[in-house]
């Protein structure tokens, strides 16, 4: 069990605004994202005119509101990755000087990566030639550029990663109860490329209810001695993680089992010492779609005691990929430190592309 760890900053940019108690407002109301999702026509040639789906998106950045950034700006997906960061940043606090830079590290989680600078390279290259591709946007095409961005944004000079799919949250609280860093910047970013809704709905995938959003979210996480140094305000302490892998959800994300659900969340409450009865707060994988939805409650009643509070952020903003995780954190991390005292314990479960699953229990902080 890991108690050391705490997360001192929150920051993100969903397509209902970037505050995070009002979106545990809404998560918790049971906001449907298919009340606020806008119809987007699929790219002509692709099915027949008028063909299209329902998706949430995040307004375009503003690179010119962004202090400090030069031109040429990055691209979208960097954009978002930044106004979170930033976000996260300040709300714990962090300025100049109050944190050792070859002690601070970076660990980004997507599941797409840059798919709209890689789809803008592509049809540059296939339709203008080589000659006419520019050297930035080939650079900017791999998943990794974000992280380097952040980096050299805020001077951390400590270890630094990119994970595609995967346990982010986990892998920066590893790296810091291991002593490799004190303050880990831990970014989840994906969005919508123009041909993603599409073969979403072609693969039947959209047909139980599922919506797709996009989102960026960032949480500031530190070892507590290094919080405490610094007289940092902790929302939250992350105890440990387990991880599973789901092979009917390698291409699907409404595929996972609740075999697979059920091995993370015992491996992660094992981990951390913790007993099924004490948990209060379930931050689901549910993303809108029923036959998911259906198994995750089914699997939860059975491992959890009755009345557990469920909060399903994706039913609400749309299935965000690489953004989940940390999102997912985020909205249980601000339940752990509001007022009323309704969560004390909380699992959070994430299922992304490629069939990886993860459960990260986080505990209300002690006083």
């Amino acid at each position: 069990m890991r108690d050391e760890v705490m997360i001192t900053g929150v920051g993100l940019i969903s397509p209902l605004g970037d505050q995070v108690s009002r979106l545990l407002e809404l998560v918790d109301a049971g906001e449907l994202a298919r009340r606020r999702a806008v119809f987007v026509p699929f790219p002509e040639g692709l099915d027949g005119p008028g063909e299209g789906a329902f998706v949430l998106r995040v307004p375009d950045p503003e690179p010119a509101q962004i202090p400090n950034l030069r031109r040429p700006f990055p691209d979208r997906m960097t954009l978002m990755a930044i106004q979170a960061a930033d976000r996260a940043l300040a709300s714990a606090g962090v300025v100049s000087g109050a944190v050792d830079p070859a002690r601070a590290g970076v660990v980004a989680n997507t599941c797409y990566g840059p798919s709209t600078t890689v789809e803008r390279y592509l049809r540059t290259l296939l339709t203008e030639g080589p000659g006419q591709v520019s050297a930035i946007t080939f650079a900017r095409a791999v998943s990794n550029a974000m992280v380097g961005e952040l980096a050299r944004r805020h001077r951390l000079r400590g270890p630094s990663t990119l994970v595609v799919s995967s346990a982010a949250l986990g892998y920066a609280a590893d790296v810091l109860s291991s002593g490799g860093a004190d303050l880990m910047l831990c970014v989840g970013v994906d969005l919508l490329g123009d041909y993603t809704p599409w073969y979403h709905r072609r693969a039947g995938m959209l047909a139980g209810g599922l919506v797709l959003g996009e989102a960026s979210a960032a949480l500031v996480l530190e070892r507590r001695d290094a919080a405490r140094a610094r007289g940092a305000t902790a929302h939250a302490r992350v105890l440990d993680y387990g991880t599973a892998f789901c092979p009917e959800a390698v291409q699907r994300v409404t595929g996972f089992t609740p075999e697979s659900m059920r091995q993370a969340m015992e491996q992660a409450l094992s981990l951390s010492k913790i007993s099924p009865g004490d948990v209060d707060t379930l931050v689901a994988i549910d993303n809108g779609d029923r036959a998911l939805g259906a198994a995750e409650r089914a699997m939860a009643e059975e491992l959890l005691p009755r009345g557990v509070r469920v909060l399903a952020p994706k039913r609400t903003i749309g299935e965000c990929f690489g953004a989940s995780e940390v999102l997912g954190a985020a909205i249980a991390a601000a339940a752990l430190s509001a007022g009323d005292g309704r969560s004390r314990v909380s699992v959070v479960n994430a299922g992304q592309l490629g069939g990886a699953l993860s459960s990260t229990v986080l505990a209300k902080v002690l006083a």
